[in-house]
């Protein structure tokens, strides 16, 4: 399971896929914080095995377009470094 890191999103951050029809989507994103997902998965019955929250490092356009529309040496600072994603491995009790 995994979602955009909530840090991500509070600078500006948005996911976004390709359709099959070839359109730019942006997907949902929640603002939950690492203990909220660990107390659902317990709660449905899932043991963590493991999380991992990859940062950001040099990437183009990096500070997601809003923030790199106010300032884009500043968002690019921003993001460096800050988690992308969060990430679990979980296993059904």
């Amino acid at each position: 399971m995994s979602d955009i890191h909530v840090a991500s999103l509070y600078l500006g951050g948005i996911v976004h896929v390709r359709s099959p029809q070839g359109q730019l989507l942006e997907l949902p994103a929640a603002r939950f914080l690492a203990s909220d997902y660990i107390k659902a998965a317990v709660s449905a019955g899932f043991n963590v095995l493991e999380c991992a929250e990859p940062r950001w490092g040099l990437v183009q356009g990096e500070g997601g377009g809003l923030a790199e529309s106010w300032c884009p040496a500043a968002a690019a600072a921003a993001y460096r470094d800050t988690p992308a994603v969060i990430a679990w491995h979980l296993e059904r009790r």
